[in-house]
């Protein structure tokens, strides 16, 4: 069960009595086995139904990382994690910094592997996490509650509206504290649990859905991705060495062995590496198209077709 505490929880959503799985103690594995995935059948519903506030923010996300800001993740228990993990995935998956997506627990990095429960019933220690972190109206500060009332989200997101910081939040249950706090309110109410209370299961579901969306759409959006494929990364190990060769044969017509003496003359930057394969120009007029251009390989690659200059 995640640790999301407040004294009104029990007319949450999130805390109700699921009749689906009023018999789960008398259930062998096969019938909870299949309890449990019905009840997760119907999550993907939920997030759908939040479509628009999602790409919302998606689009004001982007619009302040690309004025510098940061997206800040702040949760305590099951919400902490998720948002520590989505955070981690990015820079190996878009090669951002590590700075610019951040996740913040309550507990710090111990309550990543055990529980530290009486942090989150702290909204001064929110505060004072995203002090340490010198919060600015650059940034957005991304607060994650399954209950959508943990007071040190609370406290974290009010701190950051104070500092003129875009605030999203992201609950399982509606007519919550943390909506009335935040710019953006996602809402995905995904109903009681299969264990009446353990919001790590559906909530912690939709709400690893919804981060996906968010970091994958605003990554997109910053020229992050050609296509479908992830084009920015730097070949520094086998794995993405090999990813990176059979994406640029990908896009390209070249054989292995071209590619891989294009990447490494290119000091293993893949999207350099598709610039001058698609431009016919060295490296360093592909470096600087890139930075012209944010990193856009999409922008650059469409401009070269309109003006006939692919190689």
């Amino acid at each position: 069960m995640s640790s999301e505490t407040d004294n009104s929880l029990a007319g949450l959503t999130t805390e109700g009595i699921n009749p689906k799985s009023a018999d789960l103690s008398r259930m062998g594995a096969l019938e909870i086995v299949r309890t449990m995935n019905e009840e997760d059948a119907g999550v993907a519903s939920a997030v759908r139904a939040e479509a628009n506030q999602i790409a919302q923010a998606i689009t004001e996300i982007a619009a302040r990382l690309r004025r510098g800001g940061r997206l800040v993740y702040v949760g305590a228990g099951t919400s902490g994690r998720l948002g520590v993990l989505d955070a981690a995935e990015c820079p190996p998956t878009f090669n951002t910094p590590p700075g610019l997506v951040v996740g913040v627990i309550a507990g710090g990095a111990p309550a990543l592997t055990r529980s530290v429960e009486a942090v989150e019933d702290s909204p001064d220690a929110g505060r004072a996490d995203l002090a340490e972190l010198r919060i600015g109206e650059a940034d957005c500060v991304f607060g994650i509650a399954a209950s959508g009332r943990t007071p040190y989200v609370l406290g974290a997101v009010q701190y950051a509206a104070a500092q003129g910081a875009l605030t999203v939040g992201l609950s399982c249950n509606r007519g919550t504290k943390l909506a009335g706090q935040v710019d953006i309110m996602i809402q995905p109410v995904v109903g009681p649990e299969v264990l009446a209370g353990s919001t790590r299961l559906k909530a912690g579901t939709a709400q690893k859905m919804v981060l996906n969306m968010l970091s994958t759409g605003t990554m997109v959006l910053l020229g992050k991705t050609f296509g479908n494929l992830m084009v920015d990364l730097r070949a520094s190990n086998v794995k993405l060495r090999d990813r990176s060769i059979r994406i640029l044969r990908t896009v390209t017509t070249m054989d292995e062995a071209a590619a891989h003496a294009l990447l490494a003359a290119c000091n293993g930057e893949l999207k350099v590496a598709i610039v001058v394969a698609l431009g016919g120009i060295d490296a360093d007029a592909a470096r600087s198209l890139l930075t012209r251009n944010e990193g856009n390989v999409r922008a650059i690659v469409e401009r070269m077709q309109s003006e006939g200059n692919t190689g």
